[in-house]
């Protein structure tokens, strides 16, 4: 069984405040998941977040906190987040 890798980062600083993500992939089972906890001070207009898959296969839905999201662009391999704060857990399925 394949175990998902990924990567972190926690507090980085930006514009806009401290940020964090962890983004997993689990490809095997054409997914990627990514937790973001968005910046606290000031929020961005919008927050543009690039998964690609290693294969080059595109995205064929993504959902933002479990609810289907229509603000992507599969060519381009980016998901539109809304502004706000709080933690967004982005999943794209391929």
């Amino acid at each position: 069984m394949l175990r998902p890798t990924g990567s972190a980062s926690k507090g980085a600083p930006t514009n806009f405040g401290p940020a964090s993500y962890r983004i997993e992939s689990a490809i095997a089972t054409g997914r990627i998941e990514a937790t973001i906890d968005r910046p606290t001070r000031t929020s961005p207009r919008a927050i543009v977040l690039r998964l690609r898959h290693p294969d080059g296969q595109p995205m064929r839905l993504v959902t933002v906190n479990g609810t289907q999201n229509a603000t992507f662009d599969p060519g381009r391999e980016t998901i539109t987040l809304p502004p706000g704060q709080g933690r967004l857990v982005v999943r794209a399925d391929y």
